[in-house]
């Protein structure tokens, strides 16, 4: 893969784990 590649995937997997923790910590705030 290029440089590019990498970056776009090391992106796209900060994105999912931000999105990811951001749900765990919101969701028990709602879920009451």
């Amino acid at each position: 893969m290029r440089v590019i590649d990498y970056g776009r995937l090391l992106l796209l997997a900060a994105l999912w784990g931000a999105s990811f923790l951001f749900m765990r910590i919101t969701t028990p705030a709602f879920g009451r």
